[in-house]
Parts: C-alpha cells; sequence; structure tokens
C-alpha cells in the first residue's frame, strides 16, 4: 500500500495525524501517473509513489488532526488494531503505532514504581549496581515489562515481534518462530524469578543456600529449555548466550582461540561447572576446582604451544 510507505517515512507525531486524517476521511485518489519520489525514511533507499493530489491536498487543521487522534486512541486497543489492519497498513506500521500507544500505558505505572524508590547510594548493598536501583524494584519493573509485552502479544499475534531477525540469530543460532516464541517465553519466567530471588536476599547471592537457589533456578530453565530444543539447538544456543560462554568470551580475548578451540574449552568449562557450579559468583574454592578441571581438559584438546598460552593468558590457572 503505497499510503503505508508515505507513514513508515515520517516521524510517530506526524504519522498519527496522517493516520487519523486518513482513517476518518476519504482516502486520496492516487492517479495512474504518479510521481515517484525517494523516501527519506527508508534506509534501504526505496522509493515510493505518491499521487499529485497528496502532494498538493491542504493540511489539515492541526486542532482538527489531534480531536481526531484523541478520538482513535479513545477506542479500546483491539479496535484500533482492527481499524488499521482493514484500512490496509501493514504489519509494522500497525505494530508501531500500537506499541506506542501500549507504552503510553504502561509508562505512568513504570515511572509511579521507579519514583516510590529513593535515590540509592552507589554504595549500598541490595541494589543493582548498572541499574542504580534497589532490586526489588527491578523486580516489580521485570514483570510489568512482561505484562507489557504479553499485552502486544494478545493485540498482535505473532506481528508482534520487534527484534532484529539477525540479533535473534546471533543469540540462538537458527530457529524456528515457534521454537523462539517458545524459548523466550521460558527466559521471561526465569528472569522474573531470578530478580524477585535477588529482591528476596537483598542483593548478589553469598551465603551458600542463596547460591544454592540461584543454582536451582539455572538447573530447572535449562531442563525447561531441553524440552524445546534438540541437543545441537541447545548447544548452539549456550555457545552464544550463555553465561559460561559470557565467561569465556572474556577469559579468552587475549588468548584469541578459533572455533575450534572455543568450542574444546566451552566444553571443559560446562562439564566442570556442572560439577561444582557456575564459576562465577561461586566460592573461592570452587572456582579453584572448576580451574583445575578445565586445565586438565584443555591441555587434552589443545596443542603443548597453544595450551601454554591458554595457561598464561588466562585466570583458570591457580
Amino acid at each position: 500500500m503505497k499510503l503505508a510507505s508515505i507513514v513508515l517515512a515520517g516521524s510517530l507525531a506526524a504519522n498519527a495525524a496522517f493516520l487519523a486524517h486518513y482513517l476518518l476521511s476519504k482516502p486520496p485518489r492516487l492517479d495512474a501517473n504518479a510521481s515517484t519520489v525517494a523516501s527519506a525514511g527508508n534506509p534501504g533507499g526505496a522509493r515510493i509513489s505518491a499521487s499529485r493530489e497528496i502532494n498538493t491536498a491542504p493540511n489539515p487543521d492541526a486542532a482538527q488532526v489531534a480531536a481526531i487522534w484523541q478520538q482513535l486512541r479513545a477506542e479500546d486497543l483491539p479496535t484500533l488494531v482492527a481499524r488499521l489492519r482493514a484500512a490496509g497498513f501493514p504489519p509494522a506500521v500497525v505494530r508501531s503505532l500500537i506499541a506506542g500507544e501500549v507504552n503510553a500505558r504502561f509508562a505512568a505505572r513504570r515511572q509511579a514504581i521507579i519514583s516510590e524508590q529513593a535515590d540509592s547510594p552507589y554504595w549500598a548493598t541490595g541494589t543493582h549496581p548498572m541499574q542504580g536501583m534497589e532490586f526489588k524494584t527491578m523486580a516489580v519493573l521485570v514483570e510489568l515489562s512482561a505484562e507489557q509485552k504479553q499485552m502486544m502479544k494478545d493485540l498482535l499475534g505473532p506481528s508482534a515481534e520487534t527484534e532484529d531477525p539477525w540479533k535473534l540469530r546471533a543469540r540462538f543460532g537458527k530457529l524456528s518462530g515457534e521454537k523462539y516464541d517458545a524459548v523466550t517465553n521460558v527466559m521471561s519466567d526465569y528472569a522474573i524469578l531470578r530478580t524477585k530471588l535477588l529482591a528476596e536476599i537483598g542483593g548478589f547471592p553469598q551465603r551458600p543456600e542463596d547460591r544454592d537457589r540461584m543454582a536451582f533456578l539455572a538447573k530447572e530453565e535449562r531442563a525447561d529449555l531441553e524440552k524445546i530444543l534438540t541437543p545441537a539447538e541447545m548447544e548452539a544456543y549456550e555457545l552464544r548466550s550463555s553465561d559460561t560462554a559470557n565467561l569465556l568470551r572474556r577469559e579468552l580475548d587475549a588468548f584469541k582461540p578459533t572455533e575450534s578451540e572455543f568450542r574444546a574449552i566451552f566444553r571443559a568449562t560446562a562439564s566442570a561447572e556442572k560439577n561444582y557450579g557456575s564459576y562465577t559468583g561461586n566460592s573461592r574454592e570452587n572456582r579453584g576446582k572448576i580451574g583445575e578441571e578445565i586445565l586438565a581438559r584443555a591441555k587434552a584438546a589443545l596443542s603443548p604451544e597453544r595450551f601454554e598460552q591458554f595457561r598464561k593468558l588466562t585466570t583458570f590457572s591457580p
């Protein structure tokens, strides 16, 4: 639809005005001899057709357009989605406009949650060092984000997904859309559970019993993911996105592993972590045991020269 291309090219405010004017008035006729113009908002440099009638039509009165848009916004969201789709607007346009409306409806609740929290000193315990807020506040916000995401899914179905497919491949490898949805739902649920646990214990786990509870959540999450993914898909995901993979990308930065070396060291680390728990956040004693097992397995998998480099350039050695 040519009018939809125009909507994609402009700002959200301009889109809303154009959309309101289009939906509640007779749409202009596209001439057979439509002129072709470049779309400045299209990063691919695609060209769109626009009739002279659109180019020369007088802009509607600003107050009138604002009133029309408010009338549209007053409708329940399922009705608005239906009207947009019936008008022929593509999923990307519908998603953009509905996402703005949904976000606006959650913004006040999100701000109220944040405003209830006093400024936390950077040295205080029980706060997230990067987010600067209490874990209990983060737990509520994570739940609110999950609720917002679910509303988008209820309204738009599969077209609610906005994440870049390239990012999905970088994170999961190649998965079908159904599997991706199932995996992200599991991960979202466990993110809420982990944040709630951090809120309950008042910060990062320090006591053995708190680390055990975090480890239990990780074990349960993995078990749920294994119900969805094949062994090869599970390894592809973990090689890209697991805490173990993230640890190794930091540790092996100076070592510069090949893909086969990374896979071998990853498998060694994952095996050791099954015996002693996650390397990150573990006790000093267990980190030492994990390091010893990694070194033993790496020695068998790497050439003598590369193993010596690995030993010197990582912190796994005692």
